[in-house]
């Protein structure tokens, strides 16, 4: 049995204390270079949200929802369950943040997490999202 890596966790982890302080520089960093690959699912969020996203449109996207979308990300850490195996980890999270225009929200939603073979480089994130309220309270968004 092979031990899922402790480092990659501290990666993960890493990337959503990140998203908290809305550091995109610092999220580009843990990304690999080598063939990044970010989606939403399910379909229901729209074609534009689940279309794969290259590690510079991932930054541009995060960059533009800390700009203009989210003036605050709250990632419950340690997340409420975490599964993992060989270079891939899943976090089921909640975000208690705040949009810009104020207004408080919650989402629960998971974030899997592939990586570079026995490395920290995130290789891939898939965040499956309740596209029913996420269309409801970002409206617009992914547009």
């Amino acid at each position: 049995m092979t031990v899922p890596s402790t480092a990659q966790l501290a990666a993960a982890t890493r990337f959503c204390e990140l998203l908290n302080a809305g550091d995109v520089p610092g999220i580009s960093a843990l990304l690999s270079d080598d063939g990044f690959v970010h989606e939403y699912a399910p379909v229901s969020l729209g074609a534009e949200a689940c279309a794969k996203k290259d590690k510079a449109r991932t930054v541009e996207l995060f960059d533009f929802t800390f700009k203009e979308t989210v003036q605050r990300m709250d990632i419950e850490l340690p997340p409420k369950q975490v599964v993992h195996g060989v270079d891939n980890i899943m976090f089921l999270v909640v975000d208690n943040g705040t949009k810009k225009n104020g207004e408080a929200y919650t989402v629960e939603y998971i974030l899997i997490f592939t990586f570079e073979s026995g490395g920290t480089k995130i290789k891939g994130v898939r965040e499956y999202q309740d596209s029913v309220y996420v269309n409801r309270q970002f409206e617009g968004w992914y547009q």
